[in-house]
């Protein structure tokens, strides 16, 4: 099952991690050995501009600034060829 996480709301949700540029690299790196693992899609989004270090790719984005993530996301839902199935790991209540 694909899923699209809101990395900014889980690590602020997180004990013992926040939203700090080192956190934010370590995140991605876990969702890539996670991707790999179960072999399903996991996209990695982020409110703000792209962090040197962690890479702006298919499966990690930066909202850019003055974008919430939560528009990212629901963007690349709505651009999704196969819109069932995925899963939002947030808890804002928006999305």
């Amino acid at each position: 099952m694909p899923r699209v996480i809101d990395g900014d709301n889980l690590l602020g949700t997180w004990p013992g991690r926040s939203r700090t540029d080192a956190d934010k690299r370590a995140l991605a790196r876990e969702v890539d050995g996670l991707r790999r693992e179960e072999g399903q899609r996991v996209i990695l989004v982020f409110d703000g501009p792209p962090l040197p270090g962690v890479s702006d790719g298919p499966d990690v984005h930066f909202s850019g600034k003055g974008r919430k993530a939560d528009a990212m996301i629901l963007e690349l839902l709505r651009e999704a060829s196969d819109k069932s199935g995925w899963t939002v790991v947030t808890n804002d209540r928006s999305l």
